[in-house]
């Protein structure tokens, strides 16, 4: 944790100059990340501002022209993040078509020999308003998109792979280490069967990179290496970007403490 004593910092930095012997335990467990829902609009907003940098006019635009001109995406007003649940045929159809893809046919065949995973929750007449999640059509052609015609159409591909996807599964390591008096907690996440993110994070600028993995040392005595003192300042809250507001949208009434006008907000977005 963060210390805000220097007295204090001063004791934790003398005992780690020390070197003395320390002990150390752990746990490990594995842990299932489902994979995430189907595109609306807003969602695919967000998802533009956040890995691109546009604003939610230009990925609504670029959707547009995706579905207008050329007939690449569905319906993109909606905010729905389902599908019908006699869609099934329209689904195998965009999985075929992206087969012809190199940089998803490896993904689309993968669905296709396997079958699909989350259909109970991508296929839900109850989920879908007047229009269903955004979702590749099965047709039309990438010839002639603009560049960022080219990344929203890469989002809501990999989205829709992604969507159809087994779970992530991660292996979670928890480390205490006692040092006389001090415990020092290391905790580390280390991917161990893609699922989804063997699709979707692609597209991701941060996407968490390959760790290591950690020897198990529970029950051992350990010795310090080394260690490094780190000076910081706090900073307060960034400023709201157009994901940021976008996301509130979707929460709306949650930070507002009138229940009447809370709940209001919540109903309608």
């Amino acid at each position: 944790d963060r210390i805000f004593d220097e007295k204090r910092r001063d004791q934790v930095v003398a005992l780690l100059k020390a070197g003395a012997p320390a002990s150390a335990s752990e746990s490990r467990r594995d842990s299932k990340e489902t994979a995430p829902h189907l595109l609306d609009l807003t969602t695919l907003q967000r998802e533009g501002n956040r890995r691109f940098g546009f604003s939610a006019r230009a990925t609504l635009s670029a959707a547009q022209s995706l579905y207008e001109q050329h007939k690449l995406i569905t319906y993109p007003r909606t905010d729905s993040r389902a599908l019908p649940e006699d869609y099934r045929e329209k689904v195998a159809e965009a999985l075929t078509f992206l087969t012809g893809m190199p940089e998803y046919q490896e993904h689309a065949e993968r669905l296709q020999a396997d079958g699909l995973d989350n259909t109970d929750r991508n296929f839900n007449d109850a989920a879908v308003s007047d229009h269903f999640a955004i979702i590749p059509t099965g047709g039309g052609t990438t010839e002639g998109l603009r560049p960022q015609e080219k990344r929203i159409f890469d989002l809501v591909v990999r989205r829709f792979l992604a969507a159809f996807h087994p779970p992530a599964v991660s292996t979670e390591v928890e480390r205490v280490t006692i040092l006389e008096t001090e415990q020092f907690r290391t905790r580390r996440k280390v991917l161990k069967i893609p699922g989804w993110r063997a699709v979707w994070e692609k597209t991701t600028a941060n996407a968490r990179p390959e760790l290591p993995e950690l020897p198990n040392v529970d029950g051992t005595d350990v010795s310090l290496l080394e260690h490094e003192l780190l000076e910081k300042q706090t900073r307060p809250p960034a400023r709201l970007t157009e994901a940021g507001i976008l996301g509130l949208m979707e929460t709306a009434g949650k930070e507002i403490d009138d229940d009447h006008a809370a709940q209001v907000l919540k109903e309608t977005g």
